[in-house]
C-alpha cells in the first residue's frame, strides 16, 4: 500500500532506507538527517546503533502456518528491498 500510495508524492520528497542500514551505517543516518534538513554529527549516530525499544531480545519461531503466511505476504517485497529471501522463518 505504501509503495502504491507514495506515487502521489514527488520524488524529491521520498526517502527509502532499511532500518538495518540506518543502525549499521553512519552515512545512512547522515542521509536521513540531510533529507530532514537537520545537521548531523557523530553523536547523533549512537542512538541508531543501539536499539532502545526492548529490555532483552526474545526470539520466537514462527509456526509452519505462520511461516507460509509470511512468505505469501512478504516474499515479493523482501526481494524488491534486497532482503535475503531464502531465510528459514521457522
Amino acid at each position: 500500500m505504501i509503495l502504491r500510495d507514495i506515487e502521489d508524492i514527488p520524488e524529491r520528497r521520498r526517502l527509502f532506507m532499511r532500518v538495518e542500514d540506518l543502525r549499521s551505517d553512519r552515512s545512512t543516518a547522515a542521509e536521513l538527517f540531510g533529507f530532514l534538513g537537520l545537521r548531523f554529527s557523530d553523536e547523533h549516530f549512537a542512538p541508531f546503533a543501539r536499539p532502545h525499544n526492548f529490555n532483552r531480545p526474545v526470539e520466537k519461531m514462527l509456526t509452519e502456518q505462520q511461516s507460509a503466511q509470511f512468505a505469501m505476504l512478504a516474499t515479493a517485497m523482501m526481494k524488491r528491498l534486497g532482503y535475503a529471501t531464502a531465510r528459514n522463518t521457522r
